[in-house]
């Protein structure tokens, strides 16, 4: 495909998107509020409510869900135009696709956390984990394989690479875990875990991480700076 046909199908992609986001904006109330009041209702009074949840008696959560849905029709539509104008997709492009994917999904993740799950129930957001984790572990590597020599930049790379396997891949893959042992009844009470648990759990498994690449940067730099010895035989 030529380049001027590759980037008139970018911009057709991104007016397209521009539109159904749009739309998605009037109309996706009610077809939230439909499918809320079916599938997501948790019917208790309002006194009983820890936060924002889906239920007949408080509709404060039903614009988490237009937003969480028009962001990810951006970002679908955005990672195609992309795919566009990029018709060979090396890592590294596709990382910035995942990224953009990851930056609904994580903000989003963690307002249900701190919500409790009354915002999105636990089974629907392990699948929203699982999706996470992918798309953080993808962005770990990319982090992981960028080259940084200056002692500053080691250091915000090793920051970043912390930050990023602490809120997409290690809290959300203990959540995970810990829904899937109780869903098969090897755990009988998973409350008794709370929520700080878990991101500590997390916040410590990650700075290991972090850590040990950022020793094993040091040391292989060091190696490679470390001249080598010279043999010498006699005679010569």
């Amino acid at each position: 495909m030529h380049i001027r046909t590759r980037r008139i199908s970018a911009a057709l992609i991104a007016v397209a998107t521009v539109l159904v986001v749009g739309l998605w904006t009037m109309l996706g109330g009610m077809v939230i509020e439909r499918y809320v009041a079916g599938h997501l209702a948790i019917d208790v009074p309002l006194s009983q409510a820890q936060g924002p949840r889906p239920d007949s008696y408080d509709r404060v959560a039903q614009p988490f869900y237009v937003a969480l849905v028009g962001a990810l029709i951006l970002a679908a539509g955005c990672a195609s135009a992309l795919a566009v104008l990029i018709p060979r997709w090396t890592f590294r492009t596709r990382t910035v696709a995942y990224a953009l994917f990851l930056a609904v999904l994580l903000p989003a993740s963690w307002y249900n956390y701190n919500q409790n799950d009354t915002v999105l129930p636990a089974a629907y957001q392990v699948g929203s984990n699982l999706g996470m984790i992918f798309l953080g572990s993808c962005v770990a590597l990319w982090l992981d394989d960028l080259k940084a020599t200056a002692p500053d930049t080691r250091v915000l790379k090793t920051l970043g690479l912390v930050l990023v396997l602490f809120g997409a891949v290690c809290v959300p893959g203990l959540f995970t875990l810990l829904w899937v042992l109780w869903r098969f009844k090897v755990v009988e009470n998973p409350v008794k875990l709370e929520w700080s648990h878990l991101t500590a759990l997390g916040g410590v498994l990650s700075a290991i991480i972090g850590w040990l690449k950022y020793r094993r940067e040091t040391r292989t730099e060091a190696t490679a700076a470390t001249p080598a010895s010279r043999i010498v035989i006699p005679g010569r």
